[in-house]
């Protein structure tokens, strides 16, 4: 392929996660045009294993108050994809933080990719937003959302006793 943005459309197509290596490897050095990247980093997480899926999750952590647009719309993608399989990134840290990030759309995401991936370390904070009245109530309810995608008596019982408290 003459054009990088030419062989992510090609991979896209293909749908197998095997061919990902190249388009990876273009990326890091940075041989893929600045409007191309959200499309590239779109195939990767969509075909990427746990490893792809850290690069494209650390490349949304990093410098979220000077790009929370893309952030945010990076942590959608994880999130968009997470539901087609199993494979997650394993440092999810950065996360978490997210949570508390000043941009509300970034929250948003965050608060329903951690709900997918059922990450347990954020639980109590999910719980804590959406609990809060003086929370959005878009964040509330995807804070709820998220907590019940984690399941089980225990989260339905909390999640029982925060609706009707909002009666």
């Amino acid at each position: 392929f003459d054009e990088p943005e030419h062989l992510a459309f090609a991979l896209a197509a293909i749908n197998k996660p095997e061919v990902l290596k190249p388009l990876v490897d273009l990326y890091r050095q940075g041989q893929i045009a600045a409007g191309n990247q959200q499309r590239v980093l779109q195939v990767i997480a969509a075909l990427g294993g746990r490893a792809e899926l850290q690069m494209v999750l650390d490349l949304a952590t990093a410098n979220v108050s000077a790009k929370p647009s893309r952030a945010a719309a990076l942590l959608s993608v994880l999130e968009e994809n997470a539901h087609r399989r199993e494979a997650r990134p394993e440092r999810l840290q950065d996360l978490v933080a997210l949570l508390d990030a000043a941009d509300e759309p970034v929250r948003l995401a965050a608060a329903a990719l951690l709900g997918r991936w059922k990450v347990e370390a954020a639980r109590g904070r999910l719980m804590a937003l959406a609990a809060d009245r003086e929370t959005s109530s878009a964040l509330r309810q995807t804070a709820a959302r998220a907590l019940a995608q984690f399941g089980g008596p225990e989260i339905e019982r909390q999640l029982e006793t925060l609706a009707a408290a909002d009666q």
